[in-house]
């Protein structure tokens, strides 16, 4: 009897590949799926977040025509009573803060630098601390400042009720040049060049 040569049987085809395939797809598609829907949550989280700040915008500080304030009450260095007023007819450098404020505190370099720049000049440095008296010493016992320090108490006349810091430069004429909120760098030489501008400018004091 002669032996028959036999073939081996053809393996039956695998079924991990499409399995593999097939979860790869989803995965995609999944990832794919999260990725459109982080994108549109995104869109629309960034138009509430723009809406939000929309609301909070105020109006830019224009000064044009607004006078300043010269019955503002002030306690001076020496504890007698006065007000703005004995600054009239002078530029004025006018800068309020508050010793438990600490973005005021983090001014006082850059306001030493602005008053030593200025003393001798025409230009009235006028620092207001908001506050009672221990208040202020107690701040100036860790920070130097190099310029005279006033003292208000209580509400400030509606011109300068910006909250604290706040800084207004007043000119000759007795109007409101210039007004900044927060906190600054007075020392930068930009400072010293502006008052320098409104020192040399003519100007007639309002009554």
């Amino acid at each position: 009897m002669s032996e028959t040569e036999t073939s081996p049987l053809p393996s039956p085809p695998s079924r991990r590949r499409p399995f593999l395939l097939g979860c790869l797809t989803g995965a995609a598609l999944t990832l794919a799926a999260l990725a459109g829907g982080v994108l549109a949550a995104s869109v629309v989280f960034e138009k509430q977040i723009v809406a939000a700040k929309r609301a909070k915008l105020a109006p830019p500080p224009v000064t044009l025509g607004v006078q300043a304030d010269f019955s503002l009450p002030l306690a001076k260095p020496d504890g007698t009573a006065g007000t703005l007023e004995e600054f009239r007819g002078r530029p004025v450098f006018l800068h309020f803060w508050s010793p438990n404020c600490p973005g005021c505190l983090a001014e006082l370099e850059g306001l030493n630098t602005l008053y030593r720049r200025t003393e001798g000049t025409a230009v009235a440095f006028v620092s207001v601390a908001l506050g009672d008296a221990e208040d202020v010493r107690r701040a100036l016992a860790g920070y130097t400042a190099e310029f005279p320090v006033y003292r208000h108490e209580g509400a400030l006349p509606a011109v300068y009720g910006t909250g604290v810091p706040a800084t207004f430069i007043i000119d000759k004429a007795g109007a409101l040049a210039f007004r900044h909120g927060g906190p600054a760098n007075w020392g930068d030489p930009s400072v010293t060049a502006l008052l320098e501008v409104l020192a040399s400018a003519s100007g007639t004091p309002e009554q």
